[in-house]
């Protein structure tokens, strides 16, 4: 507000400048404006100051927010998230996706899954290294951002 301060210096050299009779009654009034505009002037300073302060420390409290929504939210998504795992059918080349909680091996440590496009019954055994874990979507995206 600076502006401000210059305005009211300028109007106080003119009201100086014009020889106006501060004993009158008409200059006792611009005396008296002049006066008021001066201490506006000052406060609104002051206000200013006080609300720069306000912006720093809530730009450190925003900050200091995200910082928390980031280490709370991570934790929380990386507790919600589903593996899923990619298995394409050797029949009719169908991709699709089973939850984690869908591979529940037998006692001959197999899986037996059927296609939702063909409806031919998949055996997968533990060794075999027929779905992998999503990962290449995963590592796009981070990159995309």
């Amino acid at each position: 507000m600076n502006n401000l301060n210059e305005k009211v210096s300028y109007l106080k050299g003119l009201m100086e400048g014009m020889n106006i009779d501060t004993n009158a009654n008409e200059g006792k009034l611009f005396a008296k404006i002049v006066e008021t505009l001066e201490e506006l002037s000052r406060e609104v300073d002051f206000i200013n100051e006080d609300l720069d302060d306000m912006e720093e420390y809530l730009d450190a409290m925003d900050d200091d927010l995200t910082d928390l929504e980031d280490d709370f939210y991570e934790l929380e998504d990386e507790e919600d998230e589903d593996e899923f795992y990619e298995i394409e059918c050797p029949s009719c080349n169908e991709i699709f996706y089973l939850d984690e909680s869908d591979l529940v091996f037998d006692d001959e440590g197999l899986i037996k899954v059927a296609c939702p496009n063909c409806d031919e019954m998949i055996v997968i055994n533990e060794e075999m290294d027929y779905f992998a874990e999503n990962e290449e979507d995963d590592e796009t995206e981070d990159t995309e951002v």
